[in-house]
């Protein structure tokens, strides 16, 4: 994956790592079923804190190896065998606590499985149909994630060689694993919780009732993403310089992955809202769709990918290669809508269009007076983590008392999240 950028002790470290995390798929196959059969029967807070564990148990592990062990930074080799065995054995235990935890809670619900040896009458057929229309979709996004990694991996190196450092594979992680965390608290709980909902909705006939729980969801992820996506355009960069700037990742490293999360937050909106789109097409057992869409946004990234690596200077390509994913959710997402309302007639409502200008509206405002007035004083303030620290919140807190006022009576208000909260 990495080509003639990766060395011998790279990609033998790669295999070692990769033999602890391939027994994990069927953990987290079994955690996914274990997951859909808690929601089903009403049991969402045990799904929703369940992972805690499995983090816990990866963090436990971590200390010892930042303790006493020898990694260093840019030396694969230096991961002894030990190490490598903490690693990869606390995350396979992780996941496989995980999902005996969820089975235990399973079982306290009252579920018991019997084993059927009857063929007839399983709903193979359509399970088989749905399970290869899924698994077609899922390899339209690793492709695309795998020629991401290697494309970027090489630009990476090749920027190394120019004497940009920082420019490669890593620092497009960093900024997607911000993302991944950030649209998933808006959306994987949510999106579980509304296939239940839609499924029963869709099953009785009443496309109402489902078009009211779809808008609601909508809603309540633009009013918290919108003014994240616009605070991590704006700030993203002197926030990561807080969070990386470690070790042999100095200041100029740790900003650039914050401007590879400002070109990819224009695109969190949607990316969230794909997986929120999908879930009336699965709740009417329709696989082609999202497999439609998956191909869509699977075509636009990879071309894009490519288009950067080949016009773009090396130290530029990975912002070229996350434009790319950006451009392909926002091009795919009238696209699904449209499918949504000849497929199941659901129109996005008037009160959600209308939240969403408002707060894209005031969010861009905000951000035009605290991204400037930002990077103006950063040239001014001294490398010191106290004061950039100090900056970035009094940055935070400005842009949230000018985007508060102008958003309060929006239907995607910060005011109305809290109170669908509670609900």
């Amino acid at each position: 994956m990495g080509g003639s950028s990766w060395g011998d002790a790279q990609s033998s470290l790669g295999l070692r790592l990769s033999l602890w995390c391939i027994p994990q798929i069927f953990f987290y196959t079994l955690t996914a079923i274990t997951s859909q059969l808690m929601n089903a029967r009403g049991r969402f807070n045990a799904v929703a804190w369940m992972p805690t564990a499995n983090s816990l148990v990866v963090i436990l592990a971590c200390i010892p190896i930042i303790a006493i062990g020898t990694v260093q930074a840019n030396s694969p080799e230096s991961m002894s065998a030990w190490e490598v065995a903490l690693l990869g054995g606390s995350t396979l235990f992780g996941s496989a606590l995980q999902s005996v935890l969820l089975i235990m809670l399973l079982r306290r619900t009252g579920f018991r499985l019997r084993l059927r040896f009857q063929v007839r009458g399983l709903g193979l057929r359509v399970t088989a149909s749905l399970g290869l229309l899924a698994l077609a979709n899922t390899a339209c996004f690793q492709i695309a994630n795998l020629l991401t990694a290697a494309l970027s991996t090489q630009a990476g190196s090749e920027a190394k060689t120019l004497g940009y450092d920082g420019r490669g594979y890593t620092a497009y992680f960093y900024a997607s694993i911000i993302l991944i965390a950030t649209s998933s608290i808006a959306s994987t709980s949510m999106a579980s919780v509304l296939l239940q909902r839609l499924s029963g909705h869709y099953a009785e006939g009443d496309v109402g009732s489902a078009s009211k729980e779809l808008d609601e969801a909508i809603l309540a992820i633009g009013a918290f993403l919108i003014p994240v996506t616009a605070i991590f355009i704006c700030l993203g960069p002197l926030g990561t310089e807080l969070l990386f700037t470690r070790g042999e990742t100095g200041p100029a490293e740790a900003q650039f992955i914050g401007v590879v999360l400002a070109v990819m937050s224009v695109g969190l909106i949607p990316w969230t809202l794909h997986d929120l789109l999908l879930r009336p097409f699965f709740a009417v057992n329709d696989a082609k769709t999202p497999l439609r869409s998956a191909a869509i946004i699977g075509i636009i990234w990879v071309l894009g990918a490519y288009a950067a690596r080949g016009f773009l200077p090396p130290q530029q390509v990975l912002l070229g290669i996350t434009g790319a994913i950006a451009l392909a959710y926002l091009v795919d997402l009238p696209l699904k809508l449209r499918s949504l309302y000849t497929r199941l007639r659901y129109r996005m409502s008037r009160t959600v269009i209308r939240g969403y200008r408002t707060a894209l509206g005031a969010a861009g405002l905000s951000a035009l007076i605290v991204g400037p007035g930002t990077v103006w004083l950063e040239e001014r303030v001294p490398q010191h983590w106290l004061l950039r620290t100090t900056l970035f919140f009094a940055g935070t807190i400005v842009f949230l008392m000018i985007y508060y006022p102008l958003t309060a009576g929006s239907p995607a208000s910060l005011r109305r999240l809290v109170r669908w909260l509670r609900v």
